[in-house]
């Protein structure tokens, strides 16, 4: 440990950003500015905080914070103050300065979204242009680290994008004649695992260019440009083992045979103490469960896509209202639905068969809007002793509206219903977050609250305001 301090800050830090001896944390609505350790300002966001960085502050010689929200806005900051917002076509889940530093300028950030699109900005303090986007591939899978880095070695900026899916993409950057970039897909890898973060560079083979990536399962491993056969060849012509190596291998299988053997004696002993009548207690290890529920628009139903860091053995599916299962491609558990009695309460029961060594299940499902309900999802890992993981989903009346930053327009009719009463800002905010997706837990602290949402159904607009 080369630094450690402490701080006022009392909510978990889930995002930290360091700008030379400048430090940015932030929990789920609070941002912390630190210079040289000390406590320098701070900005409490009304929306849930997804990301943060800052821009280059060396070239633009000032420090520009800007913060990731879950109502699909970017919003820049300059001393806790917002200076500029910036609607997004999706709800951010990446941020990452371009060519690892803000480019030439020092001010361009690449966005990534959780429905998979990747825009390039050029952010000031009072204004902001889009250079590119990339679009949202069919999957729609959720951007989780992205990378800039020359693999190519023609001296061409490439991106590295890797998916919550397991994906791993790398876009040439090319420039056209009137300066255009298009990025343009140049290789694609499937990893079965949610990435967690990528790198490139020299790592393993020196002249070759690699990239090191992380998944959630906590598997680390590296993409080469290097040929493996090649490489493979070399080491078998030029290393053959030692008497010594062959000695220390032989002691090493002995030693993992005793371990697995002193494994299977414990477990049949366990096994034994939880049949008969024993005085012991038995408990299960946590289960970590990595989810996401997000709506597809194009198919106009939800995507649930679940993960945990060990193989699952079965999930099952149980709701109190109505809901169509829908295939996906990348799903290969085998599905089974039961009958279900109208007296238990039970709408819905199914059950996804994995396959061996699966962490990750996806599918989907539409729900009538104006019905209400609670998804259930109990998650069996492959481990012993045997447990389950309970996930719950609350499925709100106007499921299928999006927040979304169309304002209404003028010289339309519009329907209009006006509630008033003796009843506070709380209990009127309490109503719209169990009615409507994406609501923050607490209202903002300003007079006039306004919400606005899209029907994916009929591209009609909600406006709620309230005070």
């Amino acid at each position: 440990m080369f630094l450690n301090f402490d701080t006022c800050t009392t909510d978990p830090i889930k995002f930290m950003y360091v700008s030379g001896s400048d430090l940015l944390v932030a929990g789920d609505h609070v941002l912390t500015h630190f210079h040289d350790c000390k406590d320098g300002s701070s900005y409490v966001c009304p929306d849930l905080i997804t990301g943060i960085i800052a821009l280059n502050a060396q070239k633009l010689m000032t420090l520009v914070p800007i913060v990731a929200c879950q109502d699909k806005t970017l919003k820049v900051l300059r001393n806790s103050e917002v200076t500029q917002i910036i609607p997004l076509g999706g709800t951010p889940t990446c941020l990452h300065l371009f060519n690892n530093d803000g480019g030439v300028t020092g001010d361009l950030v690449l966005v990534g979204t959780m429905h998979g699109e990747v825009v390039l900005y050029q952010i000031s303090h009072q204004e902001f242009s889009i250079k590119w986007s990339l679009p949202p591939s069919k999957s729609m899978s959720c951007v989780t680290c992205l990378y800039c880095y020359d693999m190519s070695a023609n001296d061409s900026l490439d991106l590295l994008i890797g998916r919550d899916d397991g994906t791993i993409e790398m876009y040439a950057l090319l420039v056209r004649d009137e300066g255009q970039v298009v990025p343009m897909l140049r290789f694609t890898y499937f990893c079965n695992e949610s990435i967690t973060s990528l790198q490139a560079g020299v790592i393993g083979s020196p002249g070759f260019d690699e990239i090191l990536v992380t998944t959630y399962s906590g598997w680390l491993f590296g993409l080469t440009t290097e040929s493996i056969d090649k490489q493979t060849t070399e080491l078998n012509a030029n290393i053959s083992p030692a008497t010594d190596d062959k000695i220390r291998i032989s002691k090493l299988k002995m030693e993992i045979e005793t371990l697995e053997q002193a494994v299977a004696k414990e477990r049949e002993q366990y096994e034994q103490l939880t049949q008969e009548d024993s005085a012991g207690l038995s408990t299960l290890p946590a289960l970590k469960v990595n989810d996401k529920l997000i709506i597809d628009a194009e198919e106009k139903a939800y995507l649930l896509s679940i993960e945990v860091d060990v193989p699952i053995d079965n999930v099952l599916v149980q709701c109190d209202t109505y809901i169509e299962l829908l295939d996906v491609d990348k799903n290969t558990a085998v599905l089974s639905l039961s009958e279900c009695d109208p007296d238990s309460g039970n709408a819905v029961l199914a059950t996804y068969r994995c396959q061996a060594n699966t962490t990750r299940l996806e599918f989907k499902f539409r729900c009538d809007e104006g019905s209400c309900g609670m998804l259930q999802v109990f998650i069996t890992p492959h481990t012993q002793p045997k447990g389950c993981q309970l996930v719950k989903y609350d499925l709100r009346p106007l499921c299928c509206h999006v927040r979304t930053h169309r304002e209404l327009e003028d010289g339309k009719s519009y329907n209009v219903v006006n509630i008033r009463g003796d009843f506070s800002v709380y209990e009127i905010h309490s109503w719209v977050e169990k009615c409507l997706l994406s609501i923050p837990d607490k209202p903002p602290a300003t007079d006039l609250v306004t919400y606005r949402f899209e029907s994916i159904l009929l591209s009609t607009i909600l406006q709620v305001q309230y005070r």
